[in-house]
């Protein structure tokens, strides 16, 4: 009971930062360019982690742990330019949750390899939280899917779920500076991708506050995963982790006055039931 105390709150918590950071950032490229927000709050981001580390007297990690680091960075970077490619090109409602969903199950999927299978009833409460991150995220009702607007929500999801397995391998020893390396290889291919396909907007930025915020958000976001994933199982920590859409909704109603749609309340309900489903 202890134990799962623990990887709730790391878990949950991760949950809650990350869908901050996704509400702040999604409110800073209302006005600025998506690759200068995701790529400022990453350097924000970075030198909270630098600090932790330095505050926590953190040793200095193996090389091993640094290669883990920058391929993770390499899956949340890419992750992050194939996502908004996806964006651009389909819609909300159809790549958020397919992403979302796709990403939470990357890890699910490699963590039971990992750690080993789990009982019947969490593998059913891990399922209720997936069904729960894809109504929780649908932005409206799609009548139609076609399989051409399912690839690049399938392909950012894979490496978002990647980068979820990386940063865990990374951090088995230290925390904070894998996390750097994973930061600098991310921000390189952002900044690149940003150079390339907006060069004129990539520095005209508005609204630096939420910017901080939501790089700030992420970072604390990637910590609390990591001790969840540490104290616990990759699979159980990511599926509370991807639970991060439910605190991107709740903020959106309580700051911007949005309704939350029938099937949002639905996937908020399904998803404190298999939260606590895991406990049993």
């Amino acid at each position: 009971m202890e134990s799962f105390s623990i990887i709730l709150f790391f878990g949950v918590g991760a949950s809650i930062f990350w869908g901050a950071a996704d509400f702040s950032g999604g409110y800073a490229t209302k006005m600025n360019n998506v690759f200068s927000v995701t790529f400022i709050s990453q350097v924000f981001g970075t030198l909270l982690f630098l600090t932790l580390g330095f505050l926590s007297q953190e040793s200095y990690p193996d090389n091993n742990s640094i290669l883990l680091g920058l391929i993770a960075g390499i899956f949340g970077g890419t992750g992050v330019a194939i996502f908004y490619q996806a964006l651009s090109e389909g819609r909300m409602g159809i790549v958020a949750p397919v992403s979302a969903v796709t990403t939470t199950l990357i890890p699910i999927i490699i963590g039971s390899f990992i750690d080993g299978r789990l009982q019947t009833v969490q593998y059913f409460s891990i399922l209720l939280i997936i069904v729960s991150i894809w109504l929780v995220s649908i932005d409206d009702v799609e009548k139609t899917i076609s399989i051409a607007l399912l690839k690049l929500p399938i392909l950012s999801g894979i490496n978002f779920g990647l980068f979820f397995v990386f940063v865990k391998l990374a951090s088995e020893t230290t925390v904070y500076f894998p996390m750097v390396a994973a930061r600098i290889a991310s921000m390189t291919i952002l900044f690149s991708f940003g150079i390339i396909t907006n060069k004129k907007s990539m520095f005209k930025i508005t609204n630096w506050y939420v910017i901080i915020i939501a790089g700030i958000a992420d970072a604390l976001g990637n910590t609390f995963f990591v001790f969840s994933a540490r104290f616990g199982r990759l699979d159980i920590a990511s599926a509370l982790a991807g639970l991060y859409p439910i605190t991107t909704v709740v903020l959106a109603i309580m700051i911007l006055k949005e309704k939350i749609h029938k099937l949002q309340t639905m996937g908020i309900l399904i998803a404190i039931s298999g939260i606590i489903l895991l406990n049993i």
